[in-house]
């Protein structure tokens, strides 16, 4: 029989994987291992318990994090045998479910999923059915409303008197309308992926059953992400008697503007009765100095699970706090101090500078493009979401479901062909009253348009026509067959000035069909739907990744997770960006600011910087700033201050010598150097 080597985990880091069964929860620290330990104990399941692989149901929240977990277990089990066991996401496991009982749920055979621009867009409608201006409304934030309330199995509701506002009711009017819009489209929404799957297992006792019996061993990685309709999900998974292993950190909570529930990993034990509880907090990435500092932050947060990080790599570098006089002088002094790590032999892909807010951004770009110094912005406009892209997307999904009206809508007159704003209100009011879509409005009789009325009719017929290419034909073929039809090259070039932005628009309807390529190639059962799935699953939620190398990565904090660089600058260290001042007019959630800063401290591997400014510029006029309250809990005795704001003048970081004016010389060993 084949075996586990456990020789490379630690005492906790066994425990976890040798655990007999039931609820466990394994509070992993950052760097502590997790991803080793969830893996090996899948590894011990299949190869020493002799649970079959199609037993094992492992799920997180993002498809590189799934990849890794599956590369993991097929290093330890075999290829084939990592292949039979479930291990993606929440959301793809929940769109199986969906698919396989669509039918049980009221849908039809072709399912969509509705992006966020889709959501927003039929969101519009809805408000505009209900009379309600929604120009008033900030839609994104009636959306979240909505996704928060699906997500606890429930109806958005008003609050009461007094306690409510306009959201609130906006809220309530337009979800019966959004709703019975998806449904007519053949579309889902993300919530709905775990709304449903739950609905649907919580109504049939005997499906149910099978479901768990099929899935007698489940694992949760990232635990502290989980929402309330992620817990009632897994809880029907896991059903009495749960074999269930949950992995996260309390500490590294902070997508609550997400949905995600703390207290979900707080109560683990009541959720889950009987838990067994193992922590692990050594770490394995950064040096002591650096972890001193992420403890010495998050012991100011009052709900949370008692833990300190160590390492037994020694303390390393002092962590350096220096406060700058603005942010254009913030933005050249990490300017020259990479400058000067690059010159003594650190490649600049080993170097982060991590922000609160992508505003922050601006001046480092800038101060980075003026020194001639090599950079990636992560989380800035993703390739599916250009203008070019978006369309042929829009394509092929109105080749895959022909009541997409927000797919119909963005690309009717998509090259121009004479149906604009006008006509669209037209059909879009006929879809109204009709109690349909504007794409089966459209088919049911344009007489009333006119003129319009043919073109539009000769659009339809064109989508017959390009649903037809994909008839047994491969998919790429079939994609690059429908850009030629419609001429979708041809517009990209002529929307645009030069010759190389044009042909960098083209090659992006290349880079489309090349991937359809990839996915022919590449799953064991390619579909349209399956691809159009993969794209809409893939960009929610997922981590940034840094770009290519040899360029400095610029992030949020919120991209952040789940990497780490041996050196970081986190920045901004100031009361009103970190922690940050509340949103949209919402007060700061600040034990949620406060884990923000302990993810950005410990994604430092070596060296870590914290800067402020002791003013920056607000509306044209100069204001200060206060430090923020985070630094004050920092150690003394493994952080090392320099207050560049009183020693030098906001003039002298216009040139590259304020260095040598504070006795830092980059080239020598000054006062104050590391």
């Amino acid at each position: 029989m084949a075996r586990v080597d456990l020789r490379k985990l630690n005492p906790p880091q066994r425990e976890a994987v040798l655990h007999a069964g039931g609820p466990l929860l394994v509070l992993a620290g950052a760097g502590s291992g997790k991803t080793r330990v969830i893996s090996h104990r899948i590894a011990f399941l299949m190869l020493e318990r002799g649970a079959p692989p199609e037993s094992v149901l492992a799920m997180t929240f993002t498809n590189k994090a799934a990849a890794e977990m599956r590369e993991r277990v097929a290093s330890l089990v075999g290829a084939r045998q990592a292949r039979a066991a479930t291990i993606g996401t929440f959301h793809a496991f929940g769109l199986g479910l969906v698919r396989a009982h669509a039918k049980a749920l009221g849908l039809g055979s072709r399912i969509g999923i509705a992006d966020a621009s889709d959501q927003a867009q039929i969101l519009r409608r809805c408000l505009r059915d209900a009379r309600i201006d929604d120009r008033k409304f900030d839609l994104w934030r009636v959306l979240a409303l909505i996704s928060r309330a699906k997500g606890e199995g429930r109806e958005p509701e008003p609050g009461l008197e007094g306690r409510g506002d306009d959201y609130d009711l906006a809220a309530h009017v337009a979800f019966p309308r959004y709703q019975r819009a998806l449904r007519t489209m053949g579309l889902v929404d993300f919530d709905d992926l775990i709304a449903l799957p739950a609905a649907l297992l919580s109504g049939d006792p005997a499906l149910r059953a099978r479901v768990q019996a099929e899935h007698r061993h489940l694992l949760v990685n990232e635990y502290q992400d989980t929402s309330a309709g992620q817990l009632r999900l897994l809880s029907l998974l896991a059903g009495e008697r749960p074999d269930l292993c949950a992995v996260g950190d309390d500490d590294q909570s902070i997508y609550g503007w997400r949905g995600a529930v703390l207290e979900n990993i707080l109560s683990f034990d009541r959720h889950f009765p009987g838990a067994r509880e193992i922590r692990l907090t050594q770490n394995y990435r950064s040096t002591g100095a650096i972890l001193k500092c992420a403890n010495a932050v998050i012991q100011g947060n009052p709900r949370r699970k008692p833990k300190e990080l160590w390492t037994d790599r020694g303390d390393g570098e002092a962590v350096e706090r220096v406060v700058l006089p603005g942010e254009a002088e913030e933005a050249s002094f990490v300017t020259d101090r990479i400058r000067d790590l690059q010159a003594r032999g650190r490649p600049l892909d080993q170097i982060a500078v991590l922000f609160r807010t992508n505003a922050q951004s601006r001046a480092f770009e800038e101060a980075f493009r003026a020194a001639g110094l090599p950079y990636d912005v992560v989380g800035g406009p993703a390739f599916f979401d250009r203008k070019d892209v978006k369309d042929l997307v829009a394509y092929l999904k109105l080749v895959h479901n022909p009541d997409d009206e927000p797919s119909f809508l963005r690309v009717a007159n998509v090259p121009p062909r004479g149906l604009g704003e006008a006509t669209m209100e037209k059909l879009q009011a006929k879809a109204l009253a009709d109690g349909t879509t504007v794409p089966a409005a459209a088919r049911g009789g344009l007489e009333a348009l006119g003129p319009a009325g043919q073109r539009l009719e000769s659009f339809l017929a064109l989508l017959d026509e390009l649903r037809g290419l994909f008839s047994g034909a491969p998919l790429g073929a079939a994609a690059r067959a429908l850009v030629d039809r419609v001429g979708l090259r041809e517009s990209a070039r002529a929307g645009v000035d030069s010759a190389a932005a044009g042909q960098r628009r083209a090659d992006a309807l290349d880079a489309i069909c090349a991937n359809l390529d990839a996915y022919q190639s590449s799953d064991r059962r390619p579909t349209l739907a399956g691809w159009l799935a993969r794209l809409a699953l893939d960009g929610r939620g997922e981590e940034a990744a840094p770009g290519e190398g040899g360029r400095v990565v610029l992030m949020t904090l919120h991209s952040a997770k789940g990497l780490e660089f041996p050196v970081v600058f986190l920045v901004g260290l100031e009361e009103g960006l970190l922690p940050h001042g509340g949103m949209q007019g919402q007060p700061p959630d600040l034990e949620e600011e406060r884990r923000l800063c302990y993810v950005g401290i410990t994604r430092a591997r070596e060296r870590l910087f914290l800067t402020r400014a002791a003013a920056r510029q607000r509306r044209g006029q100069t204001a200060p700033r206060t430090p923020s309250r985070f630094l004050e809990a920092l150690p003394a005795d493994c952080v090392r201050t320099v207050d560049l704001a009183a020693r030098v003048a906001p003039e002298a970081f216009a040139t590259s010598k304020f260095w040598q004016m504070v006795g830092m010389d980059p080239n020598g060993d000054g006062p104050g150097r590391p």
